[in-house]
């Protein structure tokens, strides 16, 4: 199932992370038994289907004992994954709730910068600007290594500013995410920074818009994102 999901051959993927989980079920290994679900959920998530993941990730979560240390991962990515179902579904007050709950079971720096982009994300979101812009410049004070988050992180602040402000000059942050993203092959990071640069050109630029917004649908169909 993991080699499957490495190769972004999802339908494979969940196919034999649920026979996993059933015979995990069946030794009475609820840890792993619930890791199966996890992964699963958050495949499903990420072809675009929310109300799957979402569902998935409730069930995971009754599998996980909130005292173990070792199950404490887990149900960090489940939470995280109910915040992502939750924003996917714009109910963005309820995402915060869930990434808020994740980050009490986030020991890594790298994670919690991760689940805070996402926190501000939702407040954007929101439309509370000045929340979202406070938590991304926290991120960036932090002088990120990870070129990744960096990444991430440049990409969302730069079009709140926009979103704040549309006179906001925000394409040079926007393909300086973009060019890192290519050096770094993250390809769900491309389709995030097409869609921002998609967004930022549609009325400035149509001709551009519709340059990044095909560029984000090869990108889409590689990784099977429905």
């Amino acid at each position: 199932a993991i080699k499957y999901q490495e190769q972004e051959k999802s339908d494979y993927a969940c196919l034999y992370f649920n026979k996993a989980k059933d015979v995990f079920h069946q030794r009475s290994d609820s840890l792993n038994a619930g890791a199966c679900l996890v992964y699963m959920a958050i495949i499903s998530t990420n072809k675009g289907d929310s109300f799957d993941g979402q569902e998935i990730s409730l069930d995971a979560l009754s599998y996980f004992n909130k005292n173990k240390k070792e199950h404490a991962a887990y149900i960090k990515s489940t939470l995280n994954n109910l915040g992502i179902t939750s924003f996917n579904l714009k109910n963005y007050t309820q995402a915060i709730d869930f990434y808020n709950q994740s980050l009490n079971f986030t020991p890594d720096s790298a994670s919690i910068l991760v689940i805070q982009n996402n926190i501000a994300n939702a407040y954007r979101e929101k439309k509370e600007y000045k929340k979202s812009l406070q938590i991304y410049s926290n991120i960036l004070d932090q002088r990120v290594k990870n070129q990744v988050e960096f990444a991430r992180t440049l990409t969302n602040i730069s079009f709140t500013k926009w979103l704040q402000n549309p006179n906001y000059i925000a394409s040079a942050e926007l393909l300086k995410a973009l060019h890192i993203r290519e050096q770094e092959k993250d390809l769900w990071g491309l389709n995030s920074s097409y869609a921002h640069l998609t967004d930022y050109y549609l009325k400035r630029k149509p001709d551009s818009a519709l340059y990044f917004a095909q560029k984000m649908y090869q990108v889409a169909r590689t990784l099977n994102s429905v």
